[in-house]
C-alpha cells in the first residue's frame, strides 16, 4: 500500500517484501492478494499522472518479486489478462520490460518453468501471456519508440531512455520468453 503512494520508486519495499516472503509462505499469499487488489483498481489510475506513477511503482515491485522468485508468474492465474484494461496492460508492459532486461536467460526459464504445468489453469495463463506478448510487447514497437511510448505513457522521468544495447536485447528476450512459453505447450 505504501509503495504505490510514493512519488518515485523506492526499492526498500521490494527488498522488504522479498525478505518477508522468504520467511513465511503466508506473506506470499498476502502479497498476491495485494497485487490482485491493485490490478482491480488500475483502470481508474491511468486517468492521472499520479495514477500512472502508482502503476509504475506496482510494476517495479512486481518485476522485483518475479526476478527474485519471491512470487511466481502464477500470480496472474486468476486474472484474465485480455480483460485487464489499459492500466493493467501498462503495468505488465513496464513489469515485463524490467524483468526481461534485468534477468538472465536462466531466471526467465525458471519463471516459465513454474507455470509449465499441464492443468487447464496453467495452460490458460500461458495462452494469456502469449496473447499479451504478441499484442503489447512487439519487438518492432520497442525499436521504433525507444521504450513503451518513449515515456509518453508515464509522467516525465518515469521511464529512462533505453540504451542501444537494451534496444537490441529486449526484442531478443521477448522472442526467447515467448519461445519458452511455446515449449511448455508442446
Amino acid at each position: 500500500h505504501c509503495c504505490i503512494h510514493e512519488q518515485g520508486w523506492n526499492p526498500f519495499y521490494a527488498h522488504l517484501l522479498g525478505h518477508l516472503c522468504s520467511l513465511d509462505k503466508r506473506h506470499q499469499f498476502t502479497l498476491r492478494l495485494c497485487f490482485w487488489d491493485a490490478f482491480k483498481e488500475m483502470p481508474a489510475w491511468t486517468a492521472t499522472a499520479t495514477g500512472k506513477s502508482k502503476v509504475a511503482n506496482v510494476a517495479q515491485l512486481l518485476s522485483h518479486v518475479w526476478a527474485t522468485s519471491a512470487l511466481s508468474l502464477s500470480l496472474l492465474k486468476p486474472i484474465e489478462i485480455e480483460q485487464m484494461g489499459d492500466g493493467g496492460h501498462l503495468c505488465l508492459k513496464l513489469c515485463f520490460r524490467a524483468v526481461l532486461l534485468q534477468c538472465g536467460e536462466h531466471t526467465l526459464a525458471k519463471l516459465v518453468d513454474k507455470i509449465s504445468g499441464a492443468d487447464t489453469e496453467m495452460a490458460e495463463l500461458r495462452a494469456g501471456l502469449k496473447w499479451f506478448f504478441y499484442k503489447h510487447m512487439k519487438a518492432e514497437k520497442i525499436k521504433e519508440r525507444c521504450g513503451f511510448g518513449g515515456g509518453q505513457d508515464l509522467p516525465s522521468g518515469k521511464i529512462n531512455k533505453v540504451s542501444t544495447d537494451k534496444k537490441v536485447l529486449l526484442p531478443q528476450r521477448i522472442q526467447s520468453f515467448v519461445g519458452l512459453l511455446n515449449k511448455c505447450a508442446a
